[in-house]
């Protein structure tokens, strides 16, 4: 498990297909911040806040982003403890985002999608009942948008946090120092902090809440190529009518990180984003026969990663497929089914067997 200690962020499930030594090591807590913990240790969050403060301007004056950035997480933190607005909170992060070099102003647009999503969430019952046309909508007053609005700014931030890409992907995941947090062995699949970012707006696109404002004729995973693998993916133009539309979104940003892992030594990082891509599609695909698609795309990616001990994951996600497929079995009705908790056996006691000791090898087992 991997993640960036942003504010309230959702962990992120990593496929680790081999155990590897870490590429960086993280860094040591900055001692820094032992007092202010102190402080808010013993429920002083103004006293706790204004120390906060006080590093923030010095983190910016001496270019060190790292701790401006942990500082504003911090501040917001101690600013909700001591009942500060969300405008007073979320207003001068975007004001500093706008203005951030990288890769601290795409950290605070991360922070800000994650904002603007909760604060959604807190008032949902509210807000799904508002519309433009009451008399009560203004722009510039979130107290009074719609569900729409609201899933509007989302999006915003959550493309905003992963531009421009060709400088986010130079920057190694290391650099983010103690930021980050988890096992430094899941490195290599989340190998920049793009990858970071990009996992972290996926998150929120692949919500179903998200839809709920999308015209009829939103964008929908209706095509068979939506399951198609390495360059036949990577390199399918991707285009619909509504750009911002959820589900459009999120299959562009799996198309730009599979292209990134595709040529790599390893397709460890590959593998494990073309899997969370082929899930999200039969989940979501309206077609008939996706679970049969399904199948046999992970077929094909088993043949294309024999010698590595990614297949191990691979080998796992095909016999859950044949285990759910097991609970159509009706004895009275014919042999169709019979047979599939045996193959999902098979399964994994083959990924056992041939990968001992690897992360998918513990999960077949």
């Amino acid at each position: 498990m991997l993640r960036v200690s942003l504010l309230t962020l959702a962990a992120l499930t990593l496929y680790a297909c081999r155990t590897k030594k870490p590429l960086v090591s993280l860094a040591e807590p900055d001692p820094r911040w032992e007092v202010i913990d102190s402080f808010a240790g013993i429920g002083q969050y103004a006293t706790a806040l204004e120390r906060t403060d006080a590093l923030l301007e010095e983190a910016k004056a001496t270019s060190d982003w790292r701790t401006e950035f942990k500082a504003w997480s911090r501040r917001a933190s101690y600013q909700e403890l001591a009942g500060t607005t969300q405008d007073s909170i979320i207003n001068p992060m975007d004001r500093r985002a706008a203005e951030a070099p990288v890769p601290l102003s795409q950290l605070l647009r991360s922070t800000l999608m994650d904002r603007w999503w909760q604060r959604y969430q807190r008032d949902r019952w509210r807000i799904m009942d508002r519309t433009e046309l009451d008399g009560s909508f203004n722009a510039a007053d979130p107290e009074t948008w719609t569900q729409g609005r609201y899933m509007e700014r989302v999006i915003r931030e959550a493309r905003a946090s992963v531009e421009p890409y060709d400088s986010l992907r130079r920057i190694p995941v290391g650099e983010l120092g103690e930021l980050l947090l988890g096992d430094s062995g899941a490195f290599s699949l989340r190998p920049a902090i793009h990858d970071v970012l990009a996992h972290r707006a996926l998150s929120v696109f692949i919500n179903p809440e998200t839809r709920l404002a999308e015209p009829s004729w939103r964008f929908s995973l209706n095509d068979p190529k939506d399951f198609e693998l390495f360059e036949p993916f990577v390199l399918r133009p991707l285009m619909h009518r509504d750009s911002t539309a959820w589900e459009f979104q999120s299959m562009r940003l799996y198309q730009r990180l599979e292209r990134a892992h595709l040529n790599a030594d390893m397709l460890d990082a590959y593998v494990d984003v073309a899997m969370q891509r082929l899930a999200y599609v039969r989940e979501r695909s309206v077609l008939p026969e996706k679970d049969s698609l399904y199948l046999g795309v992970l077929e094909l990616l088993r043949s294309r990663v024999p010698e590595d001990a990614c297949e191990a994951e691979v080998m796992v996600a095909m016999a859950r497929w044949h285990e759910e497929q097991a609970d159509k079995y009706e004895r009275l009705r014919g042999d169709d089914w019979k047979w599939e908790r045996k193959a999902a056996l098979d399964l994994c006691k083959s990924a056992v067997g041939k990968w001992p000791g690897s992360f998918g090898s513990r999960n077949a087992a």
